[in-house]
């Protein structure tokens, strides 16, 4: 019997930035995602993500008064999913109840 040696790649940061800046990263990360592969990198720390065409999403936005915060978190399994049309969760600039 073999020994499966999983090895764990992470990078993590978090940091206080310009909008710009945010989203010129998430206009590259769409770009990742649409090429099949993700490469994120924080100083000499590197992960080689490659996403499969099920994946999934959870979405958490919520208001305070001094507060906002929008987290989008996406995972991916050799498992079958949805289509994102079906989910029911839109995002807009417009305001939605006008």
């Amino acid at each position: 019997m073999s020994e499966l040696n999983e090895s764990k790649c992470e990078v993590e940061m978090k940091a206080s930035t310009d909008l710009e800046g945010v989203i010129g990263f998430l206009e590259d990360l769409t770009t990742s995602l649409k090429a099949g592969k993700v490469y994120v990198q924080h100083g000499s720390d590197i992960v080689t993500l490659k996403p499969n065409k099920n994946v999934q999403v959870a979405v958490r936005a919520y208001q305070r008064e001094h507060k906002e915060k929008l987290q989008i978190e996406l995972t991916w399994r050799h498992l079958q999913g949805k289509a994102f049309s079906d989910l029911g969760l839109k995002v807009s600039s417009a305001d939605p109840s006008e």
